[in-house]
């Protein structure tokens, strides 16, 4: 999620409702907006100092500070769910990493291409949107599978990446166990850290595989 864009928005709409009540009072004879508001109207009696006629002030403060809390979860909620419906889109390229990591002869530049193009799709997509911060470490121009090694050999990994790992790694569990996993992705990482120093200049093509 992008924290500064999520409070800009939230600031932007609470200034419209605000403004939409000013201007239309009678906005606020709808029962629905009393229920959610509610709390903000027994905020202004308590900044009143318990006086049942608030003063203006007391009563714009709290309705626009409720109005800042409704939207800031409500776009918090968007922006998570957003980057959830993204991920699944990308989760067979992870079933075909995890059918090259878990084969007789595992290739680890066919198993960093397939994360590749996990990654550089889920990227693409996330750029589109406003609320969701960019993975600016990722070249969206590389190679697929230089793209997976300098993400998963990256000094910090972000949290998409992660996220995408974690998914893998429930992939590879009820077939290999455990034990097995932490092998198969501490090698993953191993040859990703190789294949991103030996390909640190590429910009296209399949770039060398790992040995």
């Amino acid at each position: 999620m992008h924290i500064r864009n999520i409070i800009l928005t939230t600031l932007v709409w609470a200034v419209i409702i605000s403004a939409a009540f000013t201007f239309f009072p009678q906005l606020a004879r709808f029962d629905v907006l009393g229920l959610f508001y509610f709390p903000s109207i027994l905020l202004s009696v308590i900044f009143s100092g318990g006086d049942h006629s608030p003063s203006a002030l007391s009563s714009w403060s709290s309705f626009l500070i409720y109005t800042l809390f409704y939207w800031a979860i409500l776009l918090i909620v968007y922006a998570s769910l957003l980057e959830i419906y993204l991920r699944s889109k990308v989760l067979h390229h992870l079933e075909d990493a995890k059918r090259h990591m878990t084969s007789g002869e595992p290739s680890s530049n066919l198993t960093l291409e397939k994360i590749g193009f996990a990654i550089r799709e889920v990227e693409t997509n996330r750029r589109k949107h406003f609320l969701l911060k960019n993975m600016d470490n990722i070249d969206l121009t590389l190679a697929p599978n230089v793209i997976a090694a300098h993400a998963i050999s990256g000094d910090k990994e972000v949290g998409p990446i992660k996220n995408l790992l974690k998914h893998l790694e429930a992939k590879l569990l009820p077939e290999v166990g455990s034990e097995k996993v932490t092998k198969l992705m501490a090698k993953l990482h191993q040859d990703a850290v190789h294949f991103a120093s030996r390909n640190s200049g590429n910009h296209s093509g399949r770039g060398t595989e790992p040995r």
